[in-house]
């Protein structure tokens, strides 16, 4: 495991070069792991994922390979 962590650090040093600081990919670090294991909890994700981009300004996004999950 100490290899991949050192790789890893190398990889995000070198990244840092290829974007100006204001045009760097989005990435999260220590993310949160959620578990959908019911359906509740699956359409609660459902809802928060579509409303991210309303919450920053933008239009609900619609995608005509995206269809309704029967739960």
């Amino acid at each position: 495991m100490p290899h991949d962590r050192c790789l890893r650090e190398e990889a995000k040093r070198a990244l840092k070069y290829l974007w100006p600081p204001d045009k760097r990919p989005v990435r999260a670090e220590n993310t949160w792991k959620v578990f959908l294991d019911t359906p509740g909890r699956i359409a609660e994700a459902i809802e928060y994922v579509g409303e991210n981009p309303v919450k920053e300004g933008k239009p609900r996004q619609h995608w005509s390979f995206v269809t309704p999950l029967g739960i």
